[in-house]
């Protein structure tokens, strides 16, 4: 197997990041990880605070 150490991220991605980095996206200051898009997905909250979709890169 080969390691590719190259990642490659669209603009749509890339502008939601931007977002995430000015603050725009609140509660949201990261990626979420498993365990908090899932739990995002099944109670539509994140850090107590309504939030209708988990927030992570595909």
């Amino acid at each position: 197997m080969r390691n590719n150490r190259s990642l490659y991220i669209d603009t749509e991605a890339l502008s939601s990041l931007a977002l995430v980095q000015a603050g725009l996206i609140s509660p949201v200051d990261k990626l979420m990880n498993a365990q908090e898009a899932k739990e995002v997905d099944e109670t539509q909250r994140y850090k107590g605070i309504p939030f209708p979709f988990s927030f992570v890169l595909a």
